[in-house]
């Protein structure tokens, strides 16, 4: 491959994978996050073979308490029934959804399991709302509110959509005579708007926590 491609895929790659930690182990976790163990892995199926390999990584691991392969059919997932066919001849996968498809990888080579499986979605969108909705009926306990890793807007975007029924539980929870008012401009339209705001809600929250 030319040199000059090769870069320029490689800088396509980092853009798009991003990369929080350098390996999924519990000290890389602790540096990063200041956490031994995420509460949720998720393992999207429009991915390579060897995303199952990550996955099996993490859950020999235990870097999470629960693990979930989203993917049902879409424009990806007749690529991904041939290759594994080919590569893995025992692990028959005609019909199989993606998740089905990684679940029955796991199984097979690594001898684990996720806890659940999505396998309805047909397009990236619903891999998020479907993911979510499994995530509202299947775990009972909230995900802990924190800052996003990066700046990213895709991934505020989900965050913010995961944490919604969280936040309104904890507003719940708060007593009847304390109100709550949080607002103000873009950071991009006023300058430390974010960490002046962030600095004073840890200010509050620690004299009501």
């Amino acid at each position: 491959m030319h040199i000059e491609t090769a870069k320029n895929i490689n800088t396509l790659g980092r853009f798009c994978g991003q990369r929080d930690v350098e390996s999924l182990d519990r000290n890389n976790l602790f540096e990063r996050f200041g956490i031994e163990h995420a509460d949720v892995m998720v393992l999207f199926g429009g991915s390579i073979i060897a995303g199952g390999d990550v996955l099996a990584e993490a859950i020999r691991g235990r870097i999470a308490s629960t693990y979930i392969i989203v993917g049902g059919a879409g424009h990806t997932t007749e690529t991904l029934r041939q290759t594994v066919q080919s590569e893995y001849p025992s692990i028959r996968t005609a019909g199989l959804t993606e998740a089905e498809i990684f679940q029955k990888y796991l199984q097979e080579i690594y001898g684990c399991e996720a806890d659940f499986l999505e396998t309805r979605s047909t397009n990236c969108g619903n891999n998020i709302t479907y993911l979510l909705d499994l995530m509202e009926g299947n775990l009972s306990d909230y995900l802990e509110l924190t800052d996003t890793p990066s700046a990213g807007t895709t991934q505020r975007t989900l965050w913010n959509m995961r944490d919604a029924e969280a936040v309104i539980h904890w507003l719940d929870s708060l007593p009847d005579e304390l109100d709550l008012s949080i607002g103000g401009p873009r950071a991009s339209e006023c300058l430390n708007a974010y960490e002046a705001t962030r600095t004073l809600l840890i200010a509050v929250l620690s004299k009501i926590g």
